[in-house]
């Protein structure tokens, strides 16, 4: 086990090819679904399937971006939960003024 810069724990994959991360981090984040490359991702908030299924679908920094997107429009909308709607919704938004350059 390796941390990152941030200090959290990284979890490589075992010779299976799956990885073990935790399912929890520290700061309560929740292990939500898992990209191509089977990445973690995690959030605080509840996702149903196709909405987890269906933010992976942008990479890298993008995907980041898009998920802090959706996550700020649910708690906008004060949302228990993070449906596909919403994720469709929070992929073509277009990103606050304060991420543009």
């Amino acid at each position: 086990m390796i941390e990152e810069e941030t200090g959290t724990p990284l979890v490589l994959p075992v010779d299976d090819g799956e990885s073990t991360a935790p399912v929890e981090t520290e700061d309560g984040k929740k292990l939500v679904a898992r990209d191509e490359k089977r990445n973690p991702i995690f959030s605080e908030l509840a996702w149903t399937d196709e909405a987890a299924s269906a933010s992976s679908r942008p990479a890298g920094f993008m995907r980041n971006r898009t998920q802090q997107r959706i996550e700020d429009l649910a708690r906008e909308r004060k949302l228990a939960s993070i449906d596909l709607a919403l994720v469709e919704e929070g992929i073509e938004a277009r990103p606050p003024s304060s991420w543009r350059r």
